[in-house]
């Protein structure tokens, strides 16, 4: 005959998992002894949010408590508390222990019905297979704390221009210490198994610690439809989930101007020549240099430019001089 160490029919005996035989080659009782469940989610030390319902999932484990047929689910405070059992019929928490009917290894709650926020809990479950019940598992113990939320604020609808920021808000729960946002195109946004925060971009933040609630895309954003994705980190260290939205860049780019400069040593000036922009008189231009070929810019001084063209003395040290013109919405012409 069998019989069950760790619970069931000698629940009192301290048994580790295996078989154990007595009584020499041909014995004439095996004692099996019992595995525990394996509690899955959620797991040990991790955040969770009673007020939401909450999804609880374990594996039975053989021999004996697998196939489960009936478990029970058991709660309590880890500071110390009264340990109650789930009623499934009941929908309800009871003083005493309880073995609910069934083996989906899985059970939802309702909002709420777990326990309050604001404090540690420790939540276990054992199984039976038929009349043999296996032993509790170690306990997980998760913290009950309100889901930190961000909301992304902008930017939204259609804009007339590649200069855009990024903007968000908390929710009055959270106390954000960090924080992502990445921007990208309607091609990487629109590729096969595209995740948020995966993959390439038009631009990262990466993770940045602080408070802020705005961070301007460094880049200027041709015309196209873009996905923008920002994700928080509360104090506890808790993410928040993706806050995602669209915004659709639409704009006429500016001709690519002719530029030249001529360089004065006496003067130790340079002067600019922009002629063949496109736009109108006042539209921003930026002016940059570069003394290594190009691979780095320095903002020289932003000048108000003219459909004709304009000129500007810039002075500078020696090294040859490239100049940005960022006319009409923003987008660069060299």
């Amino acid at each position: 005959m069998a019989i069950s160490l760790g619970g069931g029919l000698l629940g009192g005996l301290d048994a580790q998992p295996g078989v154990l035989q007595l009584g020499g080659p041909d014995p004439s009782i095996v004692l099996v002894a019992a595995l525990p469940p394996i509690l899955d989610s959620p797991a040990t030390e991790a955040a969770v949010d009673f007020t939401l319902p909450q999804t609880f999932t374990w594996t039975a484990q053989a021999p004996n408590a697998a196939p489960e047929t009936t478990w029970a689910l058991q709660r309590y405070p880890s500071a110390g508390g009264v340990a109650q059992w789930w009623s499934d019929t009941l929908g309800a928490w009871q003083a005493t222990e309880l073995f609910n009917g069934g083996g989906a290894e899985t059970l939802t709650l309702p909002a709420g019905a777990f326990g309050p926020n604001g404090l540690d809990w420790g939540w276990t479950v054992a199984t039976q297979n038929g009349s043999l019940a296996g032993p509790y598992a170690a306990a997980n113990i998760v913290v009950g704390a309100a889901t930190p939320v961000l909301t992304l604020t902008g930017p939204s609808g259609t804009l007339t221009t590649g200069v855009a920021t990024v903007t968000w808000a908390d929710s009055p729960t959270m106390s954000q210490v960090a924080w992502r946002a990445v921007v990208y195109s309607s091609a990487q946004a629109g590729a096969s198994g595209w995740t948020p925060g995966v993959g390439p971009s038009v631009a990262d933040s990466t993770l940045t610690l602080g408070t802020a609630n705005r961070w301007p895309i460094p880049t200027v954003l041709p015309p196209d439809t873009y996905t923008i994705v920002v994700q928080g980190t509360d104090a506890s260290g808790t993410l928040t989930a993706w806050a995602q939205g669209t915004v659709v860049v639409s704009y006429t780019a500016p001709a690519t101007p002719t530029v030249s400069a001529t360089w004065d040593s006496a003067t130790n000036t340079a002067t600019v020549t922009v002629t063949g922009a496109a736009g109108q008189a006042g539209d921003p231009v930026l002016i940059e240099r570069s003394l290594d070929g190009g691979t780095t810019w320095a903002a020289v001084r932003p000048v108000l430019g003219a459909p004709s063209g304009f000129t500007a003395v810039l002075d500078g040290s020696d090294g040859l001089v490239y100049v940005d013109l960022d006319a009409l919405a923003g987008a660069p012409s060299n």
